[in-house]
């Protein structure tokens, strides 16, 4: 199962940064992001992370998010806590 690391910041330029890595890691196989770093998420990102989702699931991959308090905090505020946690567990 491949890694992917979530910075502290998760503005749109990390957003830019980790597209192309989602997306290739999703493709490939089963995928961990781990947010237990993030302090601060924008909306980019939780576009992101909510196409992952999207994406694994067509693939019948394994996509599994670890959040930090923030990233949940900012999930349920954006409406996609469901979406993105749900959709990640399956």
């Amino acid at each position: 199962m491949r890694i992917i690391e979530l910075p502290e910041h998760c503005d749109r330029a990390a957003t830019e940064l980790l597209v192309a890595e989602m997306t290739q890691a999703v493709h490939e196989g089963d995928v961990t992001i781990n947010g237990s770093a993030v302090a601060r998420i924008g909306q980019a990102m939780l576009q992101l992370l909510l196409s992952a989702v999207r994406t694994a699931r067509g693939l019948d991959r394994t996509l599994v998010i670890q959040p930090s308090e923030a990233m949940d905090e900012a999930m349920r505020l954006a409406g996609v806590e469901t979406a993105i946690m749900n959709g990640a567990a399956a």
